[in-house]
């Protein structure tokens, strides 16, 4: 191991073992390098029935590798495979970096060692347990009757999502469990506004418990459109249609917690930003003095797009095909994290960006035909700042995202900010510096 790089590693644990693959490193190998495991790939290749993550998922640079620290719990059924105490693993061809990763993700885990800061409570011992039982009573409470266990889905830094197989009048079904870090606690009350004037176009929500930010939801009823880019057209008149009815309920969602980011206080959080980003070293002392001088550009061209005369509304604020679901002519749009009240266009232009270039225009059409319809501003116009406004918008977000992740997982969805300013820098330099570019 000591010779490979990059490589994607999960340590199976039971109390203070670790699952021994063929009596060689005690590590499973996985295929794919990413922030959260496919859980059910860990699973399956150890041999354990399921597997939660202790901790979030740790980066080390010597040796090249993600750490998945996971509970694995029962005799392995892969033949070779056996439990070793983790103490053992020295004399196994185990660096001692991920040994100490192994280790402090335990000793955090049961509260031993102090838990970092900011890192959330799924990762905390006997939280499953907590979450479990709140699930129960609210199935109850639908008139429905569990069918089986609960499925962990995706744990990391962000959020929690938990299914659980339940039977009710229409038979087997699950429900969604989903808890948010502390920066996007809000979600399920904005999904809980959203449904009073767009339900059809939302998750059906079961219950919220709002003090610990958790919701349990009805299962959608078809499969998100991640690399099914010729539903994008259809998704694109759901949420200009989402938009729209939200214009009337901007107070309403105000007080469920979505953020401010109209003109001023993006203006504001790009200023922190060019001064103040975490990830300002990872930029030349050139390019940093370029983000500075930029500032008054960003500005001006930002206030363009948001005096293009269309109202302020909700904004979904990661508006790719990975967070909608179709189901026939039915479109459900998700995950609620990133909204705010904002340019309605953001949304847009960023489905094109997940999309791809070649369904630009046919996104566009279907996206601002309701709005053309509905407003008598330059459309085309505020269109193509969007562009321009959209890459200022998601290197705010994701600044704030840094903020509030601890520190060691950072590296999970790195370098968006610098590489923005980055790009708005060169765009700045360049010789036709009046027109956004997309």
């Amino acid at each position: 191991m000591t010779d490979q790089q990059n490589l994607n590693v999960a340590a199976v644990v039971d109390g203070d073992c670790v699952l021994s693959l063929d009596g060689r490193t005690g590590l499973s190998m996985l295929p794919a390098t990413e922030p959260w495991p496919d859980l059910a790939e860990i699973a399956k290749a150890s041999g354990v029935a399921t597997v939660l993550p202790l901790g979030p998922a740790r980066r080390l640079t010597d040796p090249g590798a993600v750490i998945h620290v996971v509970a694995g719990h029962g005799p392995p059924s892969l033949a070779g495979t056996s439990w070793t105490p983790l103490d053992s693993l020295g004399g196994r061809d185990v660096p001692a970096a991920v040994t100490d990763v192994i280790t402090a993700t335990l000793d955090e885990h049961h509260g031993t060692a102090r838990r970092p800061a900011q890192r959330p409570d799924w990762f905390r011992h006997g939280w499953l347990d907590e979450a479990d039982a709140w699930i129960d009573e609210c199935v109850a409470d639908a008139g429905l009757r569990r069918a089986g266990p609960i499925v962990p889905a995706r744990l990391w830094s962000l959020s929690a999502v938990l299914s659980t197989p339940v039977e009710g009048v229409n038979g087997e079904t699950s429900v969604w469990f989903k808890a948010t870090c502390d920066w996007f606690r809000a979600e399920a009350s904005i999904t809980g506004v959203v449904a009073t004037f767009a339900g059809a176009h939302v998750p059906t929500l079961i219950t919220i418990d709002h003090e610990r930010a958790w919701m349990l939801m009805e299962q959608l009823s078809g499969p998100d459109l991640y690399g099914r880019t010729e539903f994008a057209p259809m998704a694109a008149t759901a949420i200009a249609d989402i938009q729209i009815r939200a214009v009337d309920h901007v107070p309403s969602l105000v007080a469920a917690g979505c953020p401010d980011r109209t003109l001023q206080p993006t203006i504001e959080e790009f200023r922190r930003l060019v001064h103040d980003s975490v990830e300002l070293d990872l930029l030349t002392p050139d390019e940093r003095a370029t983000a500075i001088e930029m500032e008054p550009w960003v500005a001006e061209r930002t206030g363009e797009l948001f005096d293009s005369g269309l109202p302020f509304t909700v904004t979904h604020g990661d508006c790719h095909l990975g967070n909608v679901a179709v189901d026939g002519n039915h479109v459900v749009v998700y995950d609620w994290t990133d909204a705010c009240v904002s340019h309605p266009f953001i949304d847009g232009v960023h489905l094109v960006r997940s999309a791809g270039d070649d369904h630009h225009d046919a996104i566009k059409a279907a996206y601002t035909a309701p709005w053309r319809e509905s407003y008598g501003a330059d459309i085309d116009r505020a269109w193509d700042l969007a562009k321009f406004g959209d890459r200022v918008f998601q290197a705010i977000s994701y600044e704030a995202i840094y903020r509030a992740q601890e520190k060691s997982s950072r590296w999970e969805m790195a370098g968006v900010v610098a590489g923005t300013l980055r790009q708005l820098g060169t765009e700045f330099r360049s010789a036709d510096r009046t027109t956004p570019g997309s």
